[in-house]
């Protein structure tokens, strides 16, 4: 794969000011011509962590704890724009508005609420639950090979 269509790469946005981004939808990222939405999910979470660590870095709050995202209207590859709006700034969580347009129009538009996990104290509750039945072992030296006889990628 070329380096430059890789996931990360993709779905790499640049901020042009404290609340503006942008990024570029590659084609090797759609379904038919339209950008796959999770690939779009992908660089609004990317555009707020990256808002997170520059613009509201003294909140400290680098976890998405939530995320609503509304497709107006389809994406299309080429330049997308995002705008940040901070909503609520908050001590333990902070909610911001961010809107993706392309050639003028607004396409998607969510909330998404922001926090930090590793700072998080309170109550809790001590449970009895486990997975059932419990999940196979998985040999992850053989991922890259994609020879573990249960685990691997799916082939069509």
């Amino acid at each position: 794969m070329d380096p430059s269509t890789s996931f990360h790469a993709a779905t790499t946005p640049t901020q042009t000011s404290p609340n503006t981004y942008t990024a570029n939808f590659n084609p090797a990222w759609t379904i038919g011509t339209v950008p796959h939405g999770g690939f779009v999910t992908a660089v609004f979470l990317r555009v707020v962590r990256l808002h997170f660590d520059t613009t509201l870095k003294k909140q400290n709050q680098p976890h998405t704890l939530t995320l609503h995202l509304e497709f107006l209207r389809r994406t299309q590859t080429g330049p997308a724009n995002f705008v940040v709006k901070d909503i609520k700034l908050g001590r333990q969580t902070s909610v911001v508005h961010v809107t993706l347009s392309q050639e003028g129009r607004e396409e998607v538009v969510g909330y998404v609420t922001n926090s930090n996990l590793s700072t998080e104290t309170g109550v809790t509750f001590a449970t009895k639950w486990a997975l059932s039945p419990p999940a196979p072992a998985a040999d992850v030296s053989k991922f890259d090979s994609d020879a573990d006889p249960i685990w691997g990628e799916r082939h069509s």
